[in-house]
């Protein structure tokens, strides 16, 4: 698996998910062990205040404003419309969309209310703002890590006879978890001190809404020209991914669009040379085609399934960040990632960030 993966079912390969579809007792098994692994992962404290808690906030990934525009009776399409995998949901209600549980419901509160505030995009978002943006993602990333620990320590008891895969999965989590710690810990310090933390690369308002809501962190493996910007394969604790974020808000009326990095960071600086020369359309066509590809974290409206169903080369892109599951026979797995992760590929496939495909508005 690459590192910095985040399909909390990416262990599974091909004959896994066909023996799911045909076997419902191991259906029920996974199902199981997803419950008690995101159980096992609920802290007793706050993970930014550190007070001890007695039970955790239902917290939102994505700001509930961007979920309430583009749902549908009060539900969302998720990113395995393109996928079908078992177990994940299609639709989800907004109350269990791209949540987590590991802060109290003051800092849920608090915390984030600049960004959270549907009124402060008005103009380019505030250095306050980046930050809370990017201790979210942190979160996110951490109670998705935690999760896939936890449940791989639960499959290990389950499939002794497959020690070896899970002890190499277990290596490359433990390698992730640490540096998230790190992010953690710095856009901690980042939203107390207030100061100017990451650089924004790319901020726009769109006239129109966006069927698509988006929030979090991606590691881009290569860029525009195919050049190496992060090696996923390299399994070393001297060596850091280092991640961008991206956002995707829906609103009322309009969308706001953003990319950001660390402050410091130069590995993306290439990639974004060669995004500016690019048209406005096809800047969005790149950002949609790095969510596809890279995430399954982005929330859809109910008016993207015609789209989707439609589109055959949608639903491959998508595929490309389920079963990743590198199995021995691949000589080049570098190689074989910058071919699935090809930013080239972007007008295969359908770009609903574009105007074409725009919500009407209330």
């Amino acid at each position: 698996m690459n590192k910095h993966h985040y399909d909390i079912l990416d262990f599974l390969t091909d004959d896994d998910i066909k023996e799911m579809r045909e076997n419902h007792n191991l259906t029920r098994l996974i199902n199981d062990r997803i419950r008690e692994a995101k159980q096992s992962v609920k802290p007793s404290g706050c993970l930014i205040c550190g007070n001890a808690i007695s039970s955790t906030c239902n917290s939102h990934s994505v700001p509930r404003f961007c979920l309430d525009r583009i749902a549908d009776k009060g539900k969302v399409l998720t990113a395995n419309n393109l996928t079908d995998l078992p177990l994940i949901k299609t639709q989800d209600g907004i109350n269990r969309t791209g949540t987590f549980h590991l802060i109290c419901d003051s800092c849920d509160n608090s915390v984030f209310s600049d960004y959270e505030n549907i009124g402060n995009y008005n103009g380019n978002p505030t250095d306050i703002m980046l930050n809370q943006i990017a201790l979210k993602n942190c979160l996110k990333l951490i109670d998705k890590r935690s999760t896939e620990i936890a449940m791989h320590s639960l499959l290990e008891k389950d499939y002794p006879q497959e020690k070896h895969l899970w002890e190499s999965r277990q290596r490359a989590n433990q390698l992730d978890i640490s540096e998230f710690e790190d992010e953690l810990n710095y856009a901690k310090k980042a939203v107390k001190k207030k100061n100017k933390a990451y650089h924004l690369y790319y901020y726009e308002t769109l006239n129109y809404v966006v069927p698509v809501a988006f929030q979090g962190q991606v590691a881009l493996a290569f860029d525009l020209e195919g050049k190496l910007v992060n090696d996923l394969y390299y399994y070393s604790p001297d060596y850091k991914i280092e991640m961008l974020n991206i956002c995707v808000f829906p609103m009322k009326e309009k969308s706001v669009i953003m990319m950001f990095v660390k402050d410091g960071v130069r590995r993306y600086s290439n990639f974004f040379k060669q995004f500016n020369t690019l048209t406005h359309d096809d800047k969005l066509a790149v950002i949609f085609y790095i969510l596809v590809v890279y995430s399954e974290d982005y929330f859809m409206s109910e008016t993207a399934k015609k789209v989707i169903e439609g589109s055959k080369a949608l639903q491959s892109a998508g595929m490309y960040n389920t079963d990743l599951y590198m199995d021995s026979h691949v000589q080049n797995p570098v190689m074989e990632l910058k071919s699935m992760y090809d930013l080239n590929k972007r007008d295969g496939i359908p770009n609903l960030l574009s105007e074409e495909y725009k919500l009407e508005v209330e």
